[in-house]
């Protein structure tokens, strides 16, 4: 079992706070434990948004160095700007994912009447993610590693805002 700061994500995941048209008892049924269960040891290493070529080849070295794969979550705005610097992560054998195009919390708190709310409606997220996953597969889509596809479809939400529209 793998354990991750239980304390942390009961933070990140409570009623009424960054997360928005759950029930109180949908709620208390999402996992918030924090654990994983695997049967060999193992860190999950993910990364979000985007780096500068210096950065990121600075990590790629001492993920190679230590034979360590990753998932990127990928803020693709600037993608197209640089897409040989996402092709190398790919190449690489990390899993390629979605961190949205334009990087919009599904859920804010109103500062005016301290009150949850949406920031997009849910063609608006569909269209943010269906752009980003097109700027990954136009970049990346063609790799794959070891026989498997990098390019996944997991999802980060940005600042790990989430909304039930979002989860449809």
């Amino acid at each position: 079992t793998l354990s991750l700061d239980a304390a942390y994500s009961k933070r990140w995941l409570r009623f009424g706070d960054r997360i928005m048209g759950f029930s109180y008892n949908e709620t208390k049924s999402l996992d918030t434990s924090g654990t994983i269960k695997i049967d060999k040891p193992v860190v999950f290493f993910t990364f979000d948004d985007w780096g500068s070529d210096e950065s990121l080849e600075n990590l790629l070295y001492v993920l190679r160095k230590h034979h360590v794969k990753a998932t990127f979550f990928v803020l693709t705005s600037n993608v197209l700007r640089n897409p040989n610097l996402l092709r190398a992560l790919a190449m690489d054998g990390h899993d390629i994912a979605s961190h949205t195009n334009f990087h919009k919390p599904m859920v804010i708190r109103d500062s005016v009447t301290n009150k949850q709310r949406a920031t997009e409606n849910y063609d608006e997220l569909c269209d943010d993610l269906k752009l980003s996953y097109e700027k990954l597969e136009e970049v990346v889509g063609d790799i794959s590693y070891n026989g498997k596809p990098v390019l996944q479809k997991y999802f980060r939400p940005p600042t790990l805002a989430i909304s039930k529209m979002g989860f449809k």
